[in-house]
């Protein structure tokens, strides 16, 4: 326990854009012993650091929705325990939640420790700017005992969540679910031998095959096993074979016809999840390359979270929106030269856009638009002839480019205000 650190805490104020996301029982617990001061920061402090653990460890990129609530509860535990109110950072129900889905992405304790610490450095310097309101006579040493405890606590907690790591990685070592996913890892990333992985999985290499990561915010494996499942029938597959490698993340392959080419405007997965699907390739290089290209769509909709919840994405729609995404800059640029005005915010520019989009995925046909969209084929014509005013062009010029710049309104949002 520090001296007066309770009381300074108790003061605590921040204009915060995050909500809390920890449990009711926490934030009474939190504001019952510490008040209401500081829960916005709490809440400012976690939304940050998610986002700069997330894009430093990619490991931990899609478990954001898990990760945020995890280090904001972390942070009201550490700030009870420093004000003396608890004698220690509980280890719960959350914490062995968090090892279970980290341990089925196949994340390292190395990393997990690794993100503790990082963590820790952002709490640790969060606290010291708000602690400057403690009298300069006693604020070295304050914030000297503060910086010596946190190192004590989290040092601790952290021996407390290897040993959850530990006990979750046996139970899942246990399971015929993990010998899949190392089978498929392994084939991934060239350790395991292509007959090896044929004999333990029943599916066969010396085809085409299409790949997709279907993915939630939730726990839902039924729903994410029947969703990619459907999506591969649908593209024509034959044959399949998928991992479950976490509760909310699953990888699937399915074999399909030489004859396919490429995979354009999946069905939708499902209502609580989102489907992303790879080109089809022959053959092991083929099946390689198909998880990269849906790998790399699904760490293209990790940067707007879940904004594409019950939506299937093709690299064969956005393939191009994808690789150009690395340099952000350049994508708007590209972007708001194609569109002007008409990537403007509002419900008004939204409407007009996607009725552009689905009249160019339909091959120009206002019929087929109007079917997609539940609209009157004259809801149509006239939302096309507002959007070429706004475009101040005709809309078959520069089809290819215009399409593209629509998709990635569509799956990323409008584009920065600095734009």
């Amino acid at each position: 326990m520090i001296p007066g650190l309770a009381q300074w805490v108790r003061g605590f104020g921040a204009s915060t854009s995050a909500s809390t996301l920890v449990s009711a029982r926490a934030r009474s617990e939190l504001l019952t012993m510490l008040g209401a001061g500081p829960e916005g920061w709490l809440a400012d402090l976690a939304e940050q650091s998610s986002k700069d653990l997330g894009g430093r460890e990619p490991g931990f990129m899609l478990a954001q929705s898990q990760l945020r609530p995890w280090l904001e509860w972390l942070d009201v535990r550490s700030l009870l325990a420093l004000c003396g109110l608890h004698p220690a950072i509980r280890v719960d129900a959350e914490d062995a939640s968090l090892a279970t889905e980290v341990v089925h992405r196949g994340t390292s304790l190395d990393q997990v420790l690794r993100m503790l610490h990082l963590h820790q450095g952002h709490f640790t310097r969060a606290l010291y700017d708000v602690l400057r309101v403690v009298p300069v006579e006693v604020r070295s040493e304050t914030m000297a005992a503060v910086e010596g405890a946190i190192f004590d606590l989290w040092d601790e907690f952290g021996a407390r969540l290897a040993d959850g790591y530990a006990e979750a990685l046996g139970s899942w070592k246990a399971t015929g679910e993990a010998a899949r996913v190392g089978y498929v890892r392994g084939l991934l990333s060239g350790s395991v031998e292509p007959a090896d992985f044929e004999r333990h999985t029943g599916y066969r290499l010396d085809r085409n095959h299409v790949a997709l990561i279907a993915f939630s915010p939730t726990s839902s494996p039924k729903k994410l096993t029947a969703a990619a499942l459907s999506t591969l029938r649908a593209v024509g597959c034959t044959t399949t074979v998928h991992a479950l490698l976490a509760p909310n993340l699953l990888w699937a392959w399915g074999s399909v016809s030489p004859s396919v080419r490429t995979v354009s405007q999946p069905p939708p997965g499902c209502s609580g999840c989102t489907v992303a699907v790879g080109m089809p390739g022959e053959g092991l290089s083929g099946f390689q390359a198909s998880f990269r290209e849906a790998e790399a769509i699904q760490s293209l909709v990790s940067l707007v979270e879940w904004r594409n919840l019950g939506r299937s994405l093709a690299y064969g729609d956005i393939g191009m929106i994808t690789e150009m995404a690395a340099r952000p800059e350049r994508l708007w640029r590209f972007v708001v030269s194609q569109l002007g005005s008409l990537a403007r915010s509002g419900s008004y520019e939204a409407d007009l856009r996607a009725t552009v989009l689905a009249y160019l995925e339909a091959n120009r046909s206002t019929t087929l638009a109007a079917h997609r969209l539940h609209i009157a084929k004259n809801t149509v014509s006239y939302r096309m002839k507002r959007a070429e005013e706004m475009l101040g062009r005709d809309i078959s010029r520069s089809q290819v480019a215009l399409q593209n710049a629509l998709l990635t309104v569509d799956v990323l949002g409008e584009p920065p205000e600095n734009w």
